[in-house]
């Protein structure tokens, strides 16, 4: 079983947020990650901490790519890119949680994850994600639970975008909001058509057994 009391979406939903005795600080100016060692720096020193900032990929790049925000403009993917909640996860750890409330969609910024479903108390593997690839996205528009459980299968480096950041979008830039939107009704229908599909497939294949 996996251990899902580890980490929730609560621990990635806001900013700054502890792990592992690090603190994790998103600059939307620089558009990087600053991570130190409470133990070395006290916290209100971080944002002059420059030897300890570590060079980060564009997070707008990465997002860009992903159908739910292709249709953004530069301006409104840098506001995008300005709220958005990055994390690093160690190897084996929980990102979410099957049965937790959904939160928001993970982009995955490098690394890999596993997908795993667990039920009669055992754990199977639905499939396995990789840099670029994106998940949890129904979650910003309700709140059912988490139809899976997710895990770093190496170590990952994620992008978080949860319901409170897209409300902020509608509310602050309300043309970004609804192309947000209209990006996950399409892929939703995306995804609905292609379920058809396999549906019917598996209907055809079913007639033709009966014969």
């Amino acid at each position: 079983m996996t251990d899902c009391a580890r980490v929730t979406d609560a621990d990635a939903s806001a900013l700054p947020f502890l792990k592992n005795c690090s603190y994790y600080w998103t600059d939307p100016q620089l558009s990087e990650t600053i991570s130190v060692s409470i133990d070395i720096l006290p916290l209100h020193k971080i944002k002059n901490a420059l030897p300890f900032r570590r060079q980060a990929s564009n997070v707008e790049d990465v997002i860009a790519k992903i159908p739910v925000f292709e249709s953004l403009k530069p301006k409104e993917l840098r506001q995008v890119a300005s709220i958005v909640h990055r994390r690093n996860y160690k190897a084996g750890e929980t990102i979410v949680c099957q049965n937790d409330p959904g939160l928001g969609m993970y982009v995955i910024e490098s690394g890999d994850v596993d997908v795993l479903l667990e039920e009669n108390g055992s754990t199977k593997q639905l499939v396995a994600l990789h840099e670029g690839d994106f998940f949890g996205e129904i979650a910003l528009l309700d709140e059912s639970p988490r139809s899976a459980t997710v895990v770093a299968h190496t170590e990952a480096a994620l992008i978080g975008f949860f319901r409170p950041d897209l409300f902020d979008i509608i509310e602050k830039s309300p043309a970004a909001g609804l192309k947000i939107v209209l990006g996950l009704a399409q892929l939703l229908g995306e995804r609905l058509r292609n379920s058809n599909l396999e549906i019917s497939k598996l209907r055809a294949q079913l007639a033709d057994l009966q014969k």
